[in-house]
């Protein structure tokens, strides 16, 4: 589940970096990778964490393991789709062809 949520996210990302680019504001690329890696440092871990039973035994080890995974996957993956869409940019080899001549 997390992975599908991490995934559906860049997929999101790469959606508005393309808008921006669209509209001509290709500067807020890195607002919205910010606005992501804080989504996956404090926003998003809490939804997906276990539910407290208060008569049994509770362990932290769940906890730590969601978190790790959305700090660890989720950052390198928003990373990487921004790098990649940046590399790969749509409409790039037209910019290199108008330089040209």
């Amino acid at each position: 589940m997390i992975l599908t949520v991490i995934i559906a996210i860049s997929i999101f990302q790469v959606g508005i970096y393309f808008l921006l680019d669209l509209r001509h504001k290709g500067n807020l690329k890195i607002f919205i990778l910010m606005l992501v890696l804080l989504s996956y440092f404090f926003f998003l871990p809490p939804l997906f964490y276990p539910k407290i039973n208060p008569n049994g035994v509770n362990c932290g080890m769940p906890i730590l393991g969601i978190t790790l995974a959305f700090w660890i996957f989720g950052s390198l993956m928003s990373t990487v789709s921004h790098l990649a869409y940046l590399f790969f940019q749509p409409g790039r080899e037209r910019l290199r062809n108008l330089k040209k001549t």
